[in-house]
């Protein structure tokens, strides 16, 4: 068998010869029906699922004129790319599916270094799983689908691994690797600005390097951007947050005075409103810190993810 085509549906969708780009497919016909089958590559897709899936308006008659068309269209775009193969699609009477054998998907390998993160047993493998899961994503799930399929995928995805970024910055944040800690969570607020959690857990290692007023700057600023893009402040267990970090010589300037008697963020305030994927706070006795690829913090970091990373069908 030839090697191993990979399509890849994060940041948009590619053919590639390992990583050599062949083409990017639009979100038009073969598009939409390669991702549909890339998104489904553990298993045979009946043609009627794919066809209301990807045309849910169509009557009947059209609908499977549509899958077909899309289907020759697909198979072209493969003979042009020298990528036909005979074992790429393997299609019967009544399903259809992309050869697990013959076939490469990026998602999948995102999802697996999740799962192995989880399942490790060795915490330095389950932190070096995490980071590969975190280096596979390059961007938001095929970006330009709009279909309600892809959408859906899109957010389950996204929210997967803002829960990674979150959980490696509580873990190198405890085992005292600030500047790590700090890109990751710098990375998260950026990919999305309106994340309560990210921005507290950048709250958190900021204080955590001794720069409350950074800290509370940061905070002041997250404020700014939720009054304008939403017409709301942050919840009350943010502000706590912050009001919890000890003072220092220059926090004059911050606009938040810290709240007297507080300690520091070596003990963070009660949770957070429940994240949707259940990812737990740090611990509340941190002094000293522990190790954590001693005491298997990254797998309770990680308890709440299991229940995410289930099949997508």
């Amino acid at each position: 068998m030839e090697q191993p085509i990979t399509i890849k549906l994060l940041g948009g969708l590619r053919l590639c010869d390992g990583d050599l780009p062949l083409a990017e497919l639009p979100p038009q016909r073969p598009g939409r029906l390669l991702a549909y089958l890339a998104l489904n590559r553990q298993r045979a897709v009946p043609r009627e699922e794919a066809t209301a899936a990807l045309w849910p308006d169509a009557d009947a008659g059209t609908g499977r004129q549509n899958f077909r068309q899309a289907l020759y269209l697909l198979r072209s775009e493969f003979r042009e790319r020298s990528v036909a193969g005979p074992d790429r699609i393997l299609a019967t009477r009544d399903t259809i599916r992309l050869n697990p054998e013959a076939v490469r998907v990026d998602t999948v390998e995102f999802l697996e270094a999740l799962r192995a993160a989880q399942s490790a047993q060795d915490p330095e493998r389950r932190l070096c799983s995490l980071e590969e899961a975190i280096e596979r994503y390059t961007g938001e799930l095929l970006p330009g689908f709009y279909d309600e399929v892809f959408v859906q995928e899109r957010i389950r995805l996204a929210n997967l691994h803002r829960s990674a970024l979150n959980a490696l910055v509580r873990v190198y944040r405890d085992n005292g690797r600030l500047d790590r800690a700090i890109e990751l969570a710098r990375l998260a607020v950026t990919l999305d600005p309106l994340d309560e959690e990210g921005h507290c857990e950048l709250i958190r290692v900021y204080a955590s390097c001794g720069n409350t007023a950074v800290a509370r700057r940061h905070y002041l600023e997250f404020e700014k951007v939720l009054k304008r893009e939403l017409g709301m402040g942050p919840s009350d267990a943010t502000r706590r947050l912050v009001e919890s970090l000890a003072p220092s010589s220059s926090d004059g300037a911050s606009g938040l005075a810290a709240t007297p008697g507080r300690r520091a963020l070596h003990r963070p305030p009660p949770a957070l409103a429940a994240h949707m994927l259940h990812s737990p706070l740090p611990r509340e006795d941190r002094e000293p810190a522990p190790d954590p690829l001693k005491t298997g913090s990254i797998r309770k970091a990680w308890m709440g993810l299991v229940t995410a990373l289930i099949p997508w069908r």
